[in-house]
């Protein structure tokens, strides 16, 4: 068996902007992903067969990638299906999938695929929040949905803002249990800045040749802004949420030695 990468990181975090410069450099993250659109112009990089696995055990448990409470039970129908698609795609040296979901499936890639390694991306949480808000309220095919979404404003942000604290623990917890070969963590806007240094750094740590490709002849990095919005998180929220990014960036790997 060749390479594998699991990659992933919270919704709205950068994963896209990543996984199209990494698959050009020479990770094979699939042929059929989903459609780009209005939020993602420039493409999701999402292979469609891992995302609909994904999404199928989200519904088996009734529940979403927004207001996961609960473990997961995932059925041995869904686990063939997850070995199955693991295999089918083994033609290829270098290859993983990107998927914000993964994130809630990570012991379990782990010991599906034998020597599975991560790329883990983070970011501020008011960018995230402020971005996930902003899709809502931009998406046209959602007009009533976006009427709704901003009746339940604080209500949403509250969610979003729980999911993030989620999903960011959930790699924390990860990453804190594996070798430290075996994983790599960036924040998006380290990358964006240093996108040579991040390439040189997971040639280095996977112990592979892949090509370079400068980022900004790939993908405009200002369709990542930097915004946090107008609004302020909760005082409580706000520290839980300064603890975890400190946390976070106590385990980001070290892309100047």
């Amino acid at each position: 068996m060749g390479k594998v990468f699991l990659i992933s990181g919270m919704h709205r975090s950068g994963t896209s902007l990543f996984s199209n410069w990494i698959n050009d450099c020479g990770i094979h993250l699939g042929k059929d992903f989903i459609q780009k659109d209005f939020a993602n112009p420039t493409g999701f990089y999402e292979d469609k067969d891992f995302v609909d696995l994904h999404k199928g055990i989200l519904i088996d448990n009734k529940v979403d990638h927004f207001t996961l409470t609960a473990e997961l039970f995932i059925s041995q129908k869904r686990t063939e299906q997850a070995k199955s698609l693991s295999k089918s795609r083994e033609t290829n040296l270098i290859w993983g999938w990107k998927d914000p979901r993964s994130i809630l499936f990570l012991d379990f890639w782990n010991s599906i695929i034998e020597d599975l390694n991560f790329i883990f991306l983070y970011r501020d949480a008011l960018e995230v929040v402020n971005s996930l808000e902003s899709r809502m309220i931009k998406n046209k095919d959602l007009f009533f949905k976006s009427k709704y979404y901003l009746l339940k404003r604080r209500e949403h942000r509250a969610m979003y803002a729980s999911s993030w604290m989620l999903n960011n623990a959930l790699i924390l917890e990860f990453v804190k249990k594996l070798p430290k070969e075996k994983y790599c963590l960036f924040n998006i806007n380290s990358f964006k800045n240093n996108d040579r240094k991040v390439y040189a750094k997971i040639n280095e740590k996977f112990k592979l040749n892949l090509e370079y490709k400068n980022l900004d002849q790939i993908i405009d990095p200002k369709l990542l802004k930097g915004n946090s919005g107008n609004f302020k998180f909760p005082a409580e929220t706000k520290k839980k949420i300064s603890i975890l990014y400190d946390e976070l960036s106590k385990y980001e790997t070290n892309i100047l030695d």
